[in-house]
């Protein structure tokens, strides 16, 4: 017996309601990259995944913004402020970020 509610169980299986634990993902994008810039943070313009102790992704988007994402607060956010350790973990990463405005923040 399959029993396939995607998270949305409500009263059909009480138990199964109490085992769902909702695991928070935000995500932040940069301004539009200047070519040069984009082109040295990620040349091959491939997507890439982290996992590690805390799992990390990201990419370049058809407009040349970083779009990078990680956990998260257990919250809705808009905005990039309660997620400034992934911004600051790009600048690590490509010191050439640096000064971008990062326009971005959801989760």
């Amino acid at each position: 017996v399959v029993l396939a509610t995607n998270g949305y169980t409500g009263d059909l299986w009480p138990r199964l309601r109490r085992s769902v634990v909702p695991v928070f993902s935000s995500i932040a994008a940069t301004e539009p990259l200047a070519d040069t810039i984009a082109e040295r943070i990620m040349p091959l313009r491939a997507s890439l995944y982290e996992a590690g102790n805390i799992t990390v992704y990201y990419r370049l988007d058809a407009r040349n913004r970083l779009v990078i994402g990680g956990r998260g607060p257990q919250r809705p956010i808009t905005d990039t402020a309660p997620i400034a350790y992934i911004k600051a973990y790009a600048e690590r990463l490509w010191p050439a970020l640096a000064g971008v405005a990062w326009t971005h923040g959801w989760n």
